[in-house]
């Protein structure tokens, strides 16, 4: 009789121990897995948000560089006679063939209300000159 509790005591510490090991083992296995994910989901946030934030800081940057652009053209067309003298003609695009213009040799001189940014990004060549 001593033999059999001893044993079914034996069988039940095994059983404790080996339940106890299998519990412990999957709970170490899901803080692994749980530490995992977290850090996989803060890596992509983060990339996230830096990508997010190199975007708009380089729209910020092309916006202000933009308006810096058409400022100063506005600015140099307010103190700057606004003639145009396009070389040769035939370059002239169909835009500023429509502002008020004169022919003088093979030159277009065009008298221009537009800044001069809108006039010069359809030529090849183009210089400003004083009267």
């Amino acid at each position: 009789m001593i033999v059999v509790v001893v044993v079914v005591v034996v069988v039940v510490v095994v059983v404790v121990v080996v339940v106890v090991v299998v519990v412990v083992v999957v709970l170490v296995v899901v803080v692994v897995v749980v530490v995992v994910v977290v850090v996989v989901v803060v890596v992509v946030v983060v990339v996230v948000v830096v990508v997010v934030v190199v975007v708009v800081v380089v729209h910020v940057v092309v916006v202000v560089v933009v308006v810096v652009v058409e400022v100063v053209v506005v600015v140099v067309n307010w103190f700057i006679p606004p003639t145009e003298i396009l070389k040769p003609a035939s370059w002239v695009s169909s835009t500023v063939l429509e502002m008020p213009s004169i022919h003088i040799g093979d030159s277009l001189v065009v008298f221009c209300k537009e800044s001069l940014f809108e006039v010069t990004k359809h030529f090849f060549y183009l210089r400003r000159e004083k009267n």
